[in-house]
């Protein structure tokens, strides 16, 4: 009975590992392409509201966007009209559901700072500092069950022996 539990486990966490190696492949080659997906979503956003199509939704993401990133429309302030910019693009803008839809167009930021980077070079390097930890993690898990196998497999081995 326990010989068979541990083979059970062994394959299992053989078949997890097989299966968590190829998920980190997957996204190792997918990534530029979840990346361009991303940028371009973010695009589409800075786009609709330099047109005036911005919709509440649109407006609440641009603003939670430059808001978590510290950063101003696709490649800084210009990448809105002359109209201005969200107040979401300065470093004093206190992000609030009630008022996230508020696009709140300004030409300056008052005595706050603005922010000068786009969110493009700020999402790519957020994507890439957060990839780089999940894949850290995962190899760590690897490595843990990898042990875990072959402790089972000694475990094994010592009990068919005595």
């Amino acid at each position: 009975w326990y010989q068979r539990r541990v083979r059970e486990a062994v394959v299992s966490t053989q078949s997890t590992g097989i299966v968590e190696v190829a998920v980190c492949v997957f996204c190792v080659v997918k990534k530029d392409a979840i990346l361009d997906a991303s940028v371009k979503g973010g695009e589409y956003l800075v786009n609709n509201v330099y047109y005036g199509n911005a919709t509440d939704t649109d407006i609440a993401a641009i603003n939670s966007i430059q808001y978590l990133l510290k950063c101003c429309g696709t490649t800084g302030k210009d990448s809105y009209n002359s109209s201005g910019f969200p107040r979401s693009c300065c470093d004093d803008y206190v992000y609030e559901d009630a008022i996230a839809g508020n696009l709140n167009l300004g030409l300056s930021c008052g005595d706050a700072e603005l922010y000068t980077d786009g969110c493009t070079d700020a999402f790519t390097q957020n994507f890439n500092d957060i990839g780089l930890g999940i894949g850290v993690i995962v190899g760590i898990i690897i490595v843990f069950e990898l042990f875990c196998v072959i402790a089972a497999c000694v475990s094994k081995k010592h009990d068919m022996v005595a």
